[in-house]
Order: C-alpha cells, then sequence, then structure tokens
C-alpha cells in the first residue's frame, strides 16, 4: 500500500528497512526526525514551511477538519520548543487559525499528490499537526494504523485503526505471536517505571533551562522551528517563570493537610498535563475541573472528593481561573502530592480517572474505577464509563473476581504486538538485543497489515 509514515523521533529508521525488506509496505512519504526522512516532523510542528503555497481543500473536506479545531488547538498549544513541551506556545487564537489552515492544505496536498493509501504512525497522535494528518486521512477515506507503546508491559505495544478504538480494541484482530506471562499481582501498590525518577519542578528560565542565550544559538539546535525575534522570546520566558511562581503560590494556598481516611470519599489524582492521557484520550475532559464538577454533582451530599495535583504538574493548564473554579467545589478536597496514593486508592469508595493509571492500580487490587476518557483498560471488569445517568450505586455495589480481571487482561494482550516502538520506553540496556527488537516489531507489523489489506 501507498503509505505515509509518521514519527516524532528517529526509531524507526532500522523498522522501516525492515518492512521495506519484507515488500509490506510501498512508503512514499516519511514524516519523522531523521535525516533521510523526506519532511521534518518539527516542521509541522512548527508550522515552518518556507516553500508553502496554498492548495485548495473541497469545502465538505475542510468543514469535517474544522469540526476538530478545539482538539487541534489543546494538542498544538503545547509546542513551545521540542524538549519544553509543557510550557505554552507563544501564539493567539489567530495564530492558530492560520496554522490549521497551512497545515490542511499542505497535508491535503502530500495526500493527494502521493495517491497515499495508508497513513501509519508510531504514537497516538497528540502535538497537533499528527492528530490534524490523521483526522484528514480518514475524511478522505485514507486507510489509518496506530501504534501505541503498553506502559504495563513495556515490551508490547498496542495497535488501532482509529484512536477512538483505544481501549476497546473492537477493531482489530488478535496476533499469532508469542505471549508474555499474564498474572497479575493482586494488589495496588505497583513500580511504574515513569514514576521513580523525581520530578520535583525546577524554577528556572526556560532559555537556561535550554541553554539558548538567542534566537542563533536556538535555531542552530532546531534548525526546523522559527521563533520570534530575540526580545520576544526573552520576554514570554520571563512570563513563564512568573506564571510558573503563581501557580505554586495558588497551589499551595488550596492544599489541604486534613484527610479522614474513615470519612466517604472518592479519589481522583489529576492528570499530568498537557500529555496523551487526557490531550486525546480524555476527549472534553481534558478539562479535569470538569470532572471533578461532575464528580461533586453525582456524589450524596456527605461525601467528599480527595485529588492530589501530579507531582510533575507545572503551571500549564493551572491558571488562576482554573484555581478559582477548584476552590469553588465545596466537598473537595486537594491532599498534598506527596501524599500516598495507595492508601487513598484503599480507603476509597471508589476511584475516579480520566484514563490514568491509578485506574489500573485501583483495579488491581479489586476496586472498581470511574473513567471519564479512554483508558486502555476501560473494557475491564470494574470499569465504569461516565454518563449523566449513571448512578453510583452500581459501582459501589458491583464485584468482580481477580481471575476474572486476569483472563480479560490475558484477551488484551492477544491483541497487542512485540517489542519496542518507541526505544528508550523503559528499556534496559543489558537485555536490549536491537536486531531481535527489530524482528519483533517487523513480524507483528507484517500480522497487522495483513488484516488491513
Amino acid at each position: 500500500m501507498r503509505t505515509l509514515f509518521w514519527e516524532n523521533n528517529v526509531h524507526w529508521v532500522n523498522f522501516i528497512k525492515s518492512l521495506k525488506s519484507k515488500d509490506v509496505i510501498d512508503l512514499k512519504i516519511w514524516v519523522g526526525a531523521h535525516n533521510l526522512a523526506d519532511y521534518h516532523v518539527h516542521s509541522f510542528d512548527y508550522c515552518n514551511l518556507p516553500d508553502y503555497h496554498f492548495y485548495p481543500i473541497p469545502k465538505n473536506t475542510r468543514d469535517k477538519l474544522f469540526r476538530h479545531f478545539p482538539t487541534f488547538i489543546e494538542t498544538y498549544c503545547r509546542n513551545y520548543r521540542p524538549d519544553i513541551q509543557n510550557v505554552y506556545a507563544n501564539k493567539n487564537y489567530h495564530d492558530y487559525l492560520d496554522i490549521i489552515n497551512i497545515l490542511s492544505n499542505h497535508f491535503y496536498k502530500i495526500l493527494i499528490e502521493n495517491e497515499i493509501q495508508l497513513v501509519m504512525m508510531n504514537r497516538m497522535p497528540h502535538l497537533g499537526s499528527d492528530f490534524l494528518m490523521l483526522v484528514l486521512a480518514r475524511s478522505l477515506g485514507i486507510k489509518t494504523l496506530i501504534f501505541q507503546q503498553f506502559s504495563v508491559i513495556s515490551d508490547r505495544f498496542f495497535y488501532m485503526y482509529s484512536y477512538d478504538d483505544f481501549g476497546r480494541f473492537n477493531e482489530i484482530q488478535p496476533l499469532d505471536i508469542n505471549l508474555p506471562d499474564t498474572h497479575l499481582k493482586p494488589a495496588f501498590r505497583h513500580d511504574w517505571f515513569y514514576m521513580k525518577k523525581n520530578y520535583k519542578t525546577v524554577h528556572r528560565d526556560p532559555f537556561a533551562m535550554n541553554r539558548f542565550k538567542d534566537g542563533k544559538s536556538l535555531r542552530h539546535s532546531f534548525p526546523n522551528i522559527d521563533p520570534y525575534a530575540d526580545e520576544l522570546e526573552l520576554a514570554y520566558a520571563k512570563e513563564v517563570v512568573e506564571r510558573e511562581r503563581m501557580y505554586n503560590s495558588d497551589l499551595e494556598l488550596s492544599v489541604s493537610r486534613n484527610c479522614n481516611h474513615d470519612a466517604n470519599f472518592v479519589y481522583f489524582p489529576l492528570h499530568v498535563q498537557p500529555e496523551l492521557t487526557t490531550s486525546l484520550n480524555g476527549g472534553k475532559y481534558v478539562d479535569q475541573l470538569l470532572v471533578l464538577e461532575l464528580l461533586s454533582e453525582i456524589i450524596p451530599s456527605d461525601w467528599f472528593i480527595y485529588a492530589k495535583e501530579n507531582p510533575k504538574q507545572n503551571y500549564f493548564m493551572r491558571g488562576k481561573w482554573f484555581f478559582k473554579r477548584l476552590n469553588a467545589i465545596a466537598n473537595l478536597k486537594i491532599l498534598p502530592s506527596d501524599y500516598d496514593t495507595v492508601k487513598l486508592i484503599e480507603t476509597s469508595k471508589f476511584v475516579a480517572t480520566v484514563s490514568g493509571t491509578v485506574g489500573w492500580e485501583a483495579l488491581t487490587g479489586g476496586k472498581n474505577v470511574l473513567v471519564f476518557g479512554k483508558p486502555w483498560y476501560r473494557s475491564m471488569p470494574g470499569v465504569f464509563t461516565y454518563n449523566p445517568r449513571i448512578n453510583i450505586n452500581s459501582i459501589l455495589n458491583y464485584r468482580f473476581k481477580h481471575e476474572t480481571l486476569e483472563e480479560a487482561f490475558r484477551q488484551l494482550i492477544r491483541k497487542t504486538g512485540e517489542g519496542y516502538t518507541v526505544l528508550g520506553h523503559n528499556i534496559s540496556e543489558e537485555d536490549f538485543n536491537s536486531a531481535e527488537n527489530i524482528s519483533k516489531v517487523t513480524e507483528s507489523i507484517v500480522q497487522i497489515l495483513e488484516n488491513i489489506t
């Protein structure tokens, strides 16, 4: 199939060579950060297209795209720097309006002129331009295939044809490949690799964080982005530092040290933002305050919501109006970020999340979870998806056996590929064999592509 492949890094060069040697893809366009790629991904993430020319899109296609304009802004606005994606890009609404038009025209031209039949992505889109490419391809009837590394079994990866199927995986078939041991420890506490670092926020000027002194050195490090004049960039960097200071002050004033584990409460740990768990998998619940407000409405009046901020969070999506809404929820308590999450899961009536790992931690310990987004485990027993008519008694009264959860997990694993599609994703250097990994991933993708064609 005439394929456009999109990756956000340089990891796929050997996978692409392997797939081409198997004659399973006819690669026409490669978007990535490798010097062999046809387009550098940063040129799209920062809309730096010096040779751009207007290429008209049919009205009905354009109308379909612009239904997703809010999601495009929400995902694209994090592109401040390629290595700092938790700071707002220095752009306004009308900048994004121009950018979505430019990228839409350019992407449409690429897809049409190259007669693309399949758009394949190395991970779920959540940086704006990747999301736009996916939506455009699907609106044109072009097949799409998305991979996503598994966070729980690190050497497995999910695949799907549409991001809406994530967590259900109803559109895909099991693969005939090696299956890992699927025994689940019946416990709330787990040792997740991505929480091992000390992520305590360090308050520094973003330019100092990146060792950039001026626009010239910035362009040297990232030649495919197009920063503003030095005066504007430096002024904005100072603004970011001040917003970070305000965030920490507002958070400290909102935190309660009083936690009664004998009270009736729902536990909702806030997701770090921006990140895939809310930016795409959350849908409208990327607004986590909306989740807290809805929880406040459905629980009894004498219950509480215990929430805590993610220790990796900074000022992004945490402005002064965020805290105004947060502090207006009467039955909500914000606990310190370092409060023991396992104890909160254990003593809660149930756990609520958009699509976070805390839901899986609750399930493996035998506790039900209410989800608002699309977590990978949303088809598991004990998971309830929010709707306006939900009755919390149905959540409280539901029981499931650990063996049932294990069997559901086992069936889910049958629909995953083998290997690391994102290198550096919890890989032990001592145990990692690059050639073996390429072979495993290639074998999995060959089977997946056979199911598509």
